[in-house]
């Protein structure tokens, strides 16, 4: 399947920057985030966001991130619950 992306903005906030692209089915969004913790860590992640489109609207959102940087700054993430079976 080949998907035509258009290249939609590109602009710098303070210290991040961000992209946006998109297509019929899509949008991607890069980001750099410039935050600082309640404790006073610094928290500068890059973002990547997918937003799947169908009929016009949202139908799925998936964001990628470093997830030890998140743990790092922000504290381990809960243990995943277990379903029970049947």
């Amino acid at each position: 399947m080949i998907c035509t992306v258009t290249f939609v903005r590109c602009w710098s906030s303070g210290r991040g920057r961000s992209r946006i692209a998109s297509s019929r089915t899509a949008i991607t969004s890069w980001a750099r985030g410039d935050n600082v913790t309640k404790t006073g860590a610094r928290y500068d992640n890059d973002y990547c966001l997918v937003f799947r489109l169908e009929s016009g609207k949202i139908k799925e959102v998936r964001e990628y991130c470093d997830s030890i940087l998140t743990e790092q700054a922000l504290g381990r993430f809960p243990e995943p619950r277990r379903r029970a079976a049947g």
